[in-house]
């Protein structure tokens, strides 16, 4: 009698198991994803663990495991750990028609793109004779998070540029726009007869001309050098002339101003330009690019000095009045003697260096080139 009861209850385990084990998956998804498309790098975004059981059948202890690149970190999270990536594994009981939804909060360390990958979800039997295992690929429809350059004040970068536009506007030749009204004032013997505005001639019983604004405007170009050097700290200043220049390149598109960002990095070609007409989504285009790994294999980095001639060949066509910054942690004379040759005298330049912030440097003035000291951020 006992060993048919202890039969019965076998083949009643059997069958549960059976039974669960081919119905656990079904009508269940885990999703991993970031609440925002970007954040920079330094601040704190939010990572969602989503776990989703449509279906009246619980499923007592499920596993979830996946895993992020080491340049975000966790600041609230347990269960991790951490070799060339950051592997977290949580384990969940969920009801018939539960939703569980976790919140993680992950801080940037570095720029780049990152995804939450290898996405796994692990099941026993309902009487732990055996694991269930179903391996999951990131859904397409899920983005992964651009951690953008880190933010860094240029307010003296911007004042330096001001003083350079300033020094060109008065030595350069005006031409006047006729398509850009400025004002109207009284009319002397140089002005042409069709500026004359005679209505407002008739009512001051005087001939007035109309005034135009300059028909040039100035052109930031901001060059960014991220060949790194093998010298002490080379990584951390090339980073801050990363951020430097993205940084730069917002101030820039929230005053309106016609900016073009160069790089001396690129897939084949060994440089990248960004020009043409402004607005988010080029900045947008611009921010992408300095979130890629310039350590990549298929990533061509050239030295500045070999750069700015073929810097020259991809701005043939294109209008180069204006001001040239140069972002580098690589200073040296040599550097400053090619940056000197490439604008030759009828143009003037910024050379931004990032420096730490126990040097002891002042903006100085070499030739045509302007040196500013980026001092880090304390």
């Amino acid at each position: 009698m006992i060993a048919v009861f202890l039969l019965g209850a076998a083949a009643i385990v059997f069958l549960l198991d059976y039974f669960y084990a081919g119905r656990w998956m079904k009508a269940l998804s885990v999703r991993i994803a970031f609440s925002e498309p970007h954040i920079y790098a330094g601040e704190t975004g939010e990572l969602t663990e989503l776990i989703e059981n449509r279906k009246n059948l619980p499923v007592p202890v499920l596993e979830v495991g996946f895993r992020i690149q080491r340049g975000l970190q966790f600041t609230d999270a347990e269960n991790i750990q951490e070799s060339d990536y950051i592997y977290k594994r949580d384990l969940f009981a969920v009801l018939g028609m539960e939703r569980i939804l976790r919140r993680y909060h992950v801080t940037a360390r570095k720029r780049g793109y990152y995804t939450a990958g290898q996405l796994s979800v692990h099941a026993p039997s309902l009487f732990f004779g055996e694991e269930f295992l179903k391996d999951m690929e990131r859904q397409e429809d899920d983005p992964g998070l651009y951690v953008y350059a880190a933010r860094m004040k240029v307010d003296p970068v911007l004042k330096a540029v001001e003083t350079l536009c300033g020094e060109i506007e008065s030595t350069r030749r005006v031409f006047e726009d006729p398509f850009s009204f400025s004002g109207i004032r009284s009319y002397t013997i140089q002005d042409p007869m069709k500026t004359i505005n005679w209505k407002a001639s008739a009512r001051t019983g005087s001939l007035m001309v109309n005034t135009f604004t300059s028909v040039r405007s100035l052109r930031i170009f901001v060059v960014l050098d991220v060949f790194m050097d093998m010298g002490a700290h080379a990584y951390d200043l090339r980073e801050m002339a990363v951020s430097a220049a993205a940084s730069l390149c917002r101030a820039l598109s929230r005053m309106n101003q016609d900016a073009v960002l160069a790089v001396n990095a690129g897939r084949g070609s060994g440089g990248t330009v960004f020009a043409g007409q402004g607005g988010a989504d080029r900045l947008a285009r611009e921010e992408i690019f300095l979130t890629e790994d310039f350590e990549a294999a298929d990533m061509t980095v050239v030295p500045l000095p070999d750069y700015l001639p073929l810097l020259s060949q991809e701005g043939k066509g294109r209008e180069t009045d204006g001001v040239f910054v140069f972002i580098s942690s690589n200073d040296s004379g040599l550097l400053r003697e090619r940056i000197r040759e490439w604008l030759g005298r009828e143009r003037s330049g910024l050379l931004v260096v990032p420096v730490r912030s126990a040097e002891k440097r002042r903006p100085e003035r070499d030739g045509s080139l302007s040196i500013l000291p980026l001092i880090e951020k304390q």
